[in-house]
C-alpha cells in the first residue's frame, strides 16, 4: 500500500484482547456517488473489514437503518442509500482437545483445535444450546496458535 503511513498502537478489547494498528491509510468511501474520505486505522488481526466508527457517522451526516439492513447518507442536498453486505458464513467448529469433565459450579480453562490454520485470530460464539445446559462460554475474539485455542467454560449447576 503505497499511501499507508506507519504507526504502532494497540487497543484494548472489552475481553482484555488487543487490536493491534499497524498504520494509518486515507480511505475513500463511496456510496452510490457520494463520496467522503476519511483516514481509517489498517489493523492485522480485524474479524471484520470494516468499522465505521460514529465520529465518522456523524460528521458526515451518515444514518444506519437497522430494520431496513441500509445505510443513508445526506449530502449537499442529496440523500443515497445502500443495503448492507451479507458477509460470506465462516464458520468452523472449535473441537476439544481432550474430553473433561466439570465439576458442579466450577469454571475451567481448555483447550480445544480449529481445522483452518491459517487463521490468528477468530470471533468464538459458543453454541446457543449449551445454556440450556448451564454452560456458559462468553463470545470473545481469540487467539489461535497452532490450530488451537484456549476457551473458558463455567458449569452453573449443580450436576
Amino acid at each position: 500500500m503505497k499511501n499507508l503511513y506507519q504507526k504502532t498502537k494497540n487497543h484494548l478489547f472489552a475481553n482484555c484482547s488487543t487490536l493491534n494498528i499497524i498504520g494509518k491509510i486515507p480511505l475513500e468511501i463511496n456510496v452510490n456517488g457520494i463520496k467522503i474520505t476519511v483516514i481509517a486505522d489498517v489493523t492485522t488481526n480485524l474479524v471484520t473489514n470494516l468499522i465505521l466508527g460514529s465520529d465518522w457517522t456523524q460528521s458526515n451526516n451518515v444514518y444506519i437503518l437497522t430494520p431496513e439492513q441500509r445505510l443513508m447518507i445526506r449530502s449537499r442536498g442529496k440523500e443515497v442509500s445502500t443495503p448492507f453486505l451479507k458477509p460470506p458464513l465462516l464458520n468452523y467448529p472449535a473441537i476439544l482437545i481432550n474430553h473433561i469433565t466439570l465439576p458442579r459450579f466450577s469454571e475451567q480453562i481448555v483447550e480445544a483445535k480449529i481445522q483452518h490454520n491459517n487463521m490468528m485470530d477468530v470471533l468464538f460464539e459458543p453454541n446457543p444450546r449449551l445454556k440450556n445446559k448451564a454452560l456458559f462460554i462468553a463470545s470473545a475474539l481469540l487467539n489461535i496458535k497452532n490450530g488451537r485455542l484456549e476457551i473458558c467454560i463455567i458449569n452453573a449447576i449443580n450436576r
